[in-house]
Formats: C-alpha cells, structure tokens, sequence
C-alpha cells in the first residue's frame, strides 16, 4: 500500500473533484465497529481477576511509548507535524494485534485482550491529555475537540460492535468472517491515502523515520517487559 502511494500519489489523494482524505473518518469508524465485534463484555472481567496486571499494563502502555515518542522526536528533530505524529502513535492504544502477538508468545492472553478494552476505552481522555502535555511542544493542541473526535472515531463505533456482538455473536457467520477482510481493506487504504498526502515528507526523512520507528518500537519492549518484571 506504502509503495503503491509513493509512486501513484495523485491516485490517492483524489478521484476527480472528490478529495480522499474525506474517507478517514468513515473507514476509521469502520475499523473500531470491526474491533468491537470482536470483543465481549467479558474481556473486561480481567480488571477483577488481574487488577495488578492491568494497572501496571496500562502504567506502562502510556508512560514508556509516549515519553519515548516524545525524546525520539526531540532528538531527531524531525518537523513539528511529524514530531506530533510520532508522540500519537506512543500516545495511541494497542490494538488487536497486540492480542495476536500475545496468542503466538503463548503470553498472558486473557491479560492483553483486557488491556486492549480498557486502553481503547480509556484512549479518548489519556491519549488527548499525553498530546496536549507532550506533543504540544511542537504543534497546538486542542484537548477537547480532539477527545471529542476519539469519542466519535472510537468510543461510539467500538460499543456499537460491542453490543453487536452480544446480541448476534454467531447468527451471522458470513458477517463474522466478512468483517476482518473488510477491516484490513480500510486499514490499507487510510495507509495509502496518508502516504500519498504527505509523500515529500517521507521521501525526504523516510530513512530516519523508520530508524525513529525501530527504535521505538524495540525500547518499548525492552522497557516494557523490564517495568513489568521489576
């Protein structure tokens, strides 16, 4: 998808008068919908049975990435906008694939899938207030109208799933295997449509980019395990 956009940029930025960049909302919303007709009510009795595991988890989750997409950042010093991105995406909960990778580590399982649904439930007060607090320094950030676009992007398409799936969990099987090929379709195209939107950017600090990308991602795990075993 990231190759496709860097070379075909003009196909994904508009098709005639209409601007693609309208579609990240909708597809966003989608997405989270998908998330949360994969998760019950159940995933958050972990918070009873684990209460430790997940406090610290969530301890974890947004104090190491932010803090680290915020000094990366720094010591880069890559532009404002990409500078904020790179706080984002520390500041942002784990998803789905986080339960995977824990499925294929044999890891605590029940434990991910709980702190996936309370960090994506608690995303659209934290994830707004580590912006405002970190990546402020490098753009303006509106605290309440961006909790207020996660509420509309996350919190709302995810209980819609939620409630989905506890009333149709199983009578509709070929919605249960459509939805995650419908999810990864979106998740490709927002890919795509971001990319091309701001190819001269990446082409002109890709490499440290991914270098900043590396480094964040192996200093979260490292630190993240180590804050946890300690």
């Amino acid at each position: 998808a990231i190759c496709l956009s860097l070379y075909y940029p003009k196909n994904f930025i508009q098709i005639g008068s209409f601007q693609l960049k309208l579609l990240i909302v909708p597809l966003l919303q989608i997405i989270m919908f998908g998330m949360g007709t994969t998760m019950s009510f159940k995933d958050f009795y972990g918070v009873i049975k684990m209460p430790k595991g997940v406090i610290v988890g969530l301890i974890c989750q947004f104090s190491i990435m932010p803090f680290l997409g915020f000094s990366l950042a720094y010591l880069f010093k890559f532009p404002p906008e990409i500078s904020a991105g790179i706080v984002l995406i520390g500041s942002s909960p784990s998803g789905l694939a986080s339960n995977v990778m824990a499925y294929l580590a044999r890891a605590n399982l029940a434990l991910s899938v709980t702190l996936t649904a309370v960090a994506t439930l608690s995303a659209p007060i934290i994830t707004p207030l580590l912006m405002k607090l970190l990546a402020g320094a490098f753009v303006p950030i509106d605290f309440f109208d961006m909790t207020i676009s996660m509420i509309k992007m996350v919190i709302l398409p995810v209980l819609v799933g939620l409630i989905f799936n506890y009333f149709f969990y199983g009578k509709i099987i070929w919605l249960d295997k459509v939805m995650p090929i419908i999810s990864m379709t979106a998740i490709a195209l927002i890919i795509t449509i971001i990319t091309a939107a701001g190819r001269d950017s990446l082409i002109s600090i890709g490499f440290f980019l991914i270098i900043a990308a590396i480094i964040h991602n192996l200093s979260g795990y490292f630190l993240g395990y180590w804050g946890c075993k300690i």
